[in-house]
């Protein structure tokens, strides 16, 4: 009996250890440009990974500044740039805020807050187009985008 209890205490051991845990890891990623102001009046997210596509993307994000600042240098050797965009929004008090990029077995999940203003809150009542392009290290990865709604409460 006691023979046999230690061969299913073995057998269970060997089979709940054999299960592969995936770690995620953190990617660290770079801000290349956040405004509250853009040409992006849908939502949307991309990922863009050479200089063409990062042309259009910016002339596209700065078609409602008078003063477009210069396209920033990004190495697309090396890095390649996502784009998270809220869409247009109805007044000031909308927030587009990066929560953390990781990396796991089968991709690249980049998660962000969409912060809304509550009840309570005192906006500005201007249209906004929230966006942010920020740069993280080239991979073959899918790029997963995970938006959360936060309400924020200005009691």
């Amino acid at each position: 009996m006691r023979f046999l209890l230690v061969i299913i205490s073995f057998l269970f051991f060997a089979c709940s250890s054999s299960q592969e845990t995936v770690a995620e890891k953190t990617v660290t990623y770079n801000s290349v440009y956040a405004s509250q102001d853009s040409g992006f009046e849908t939502p949307q997210t991309k990922t863009i990974t050479n200089q063409n596509e990062f042309k259009e993307i910016w002339t596209q994000a700065m078609s409602r500044f008078h003063d477009k600042p210069e396209i920033p240098a990004i190495d697309f050797e090396k890095n390649q740039v996502l784009l998270i965009a809220l869409g247009v929004k109805n007044n000031g008090g909308y927030k587009l805020q990066m929560d953390k990029v990781v990396e796991n077995k089968n991709s690249i999940v980049v998660n962000y807050f969409e912060n809304k203003p509550g009840a309570n809150c005192m906006t500005t009542q201007a249209i906004v187009f929230p966006f942010e392009l920020i740069e993280i290290p080239k991979n073959s990865k899918k790029v997963e985008f995970v938006k959360t709604v936060k309400i924020v409460d200005c009691k």
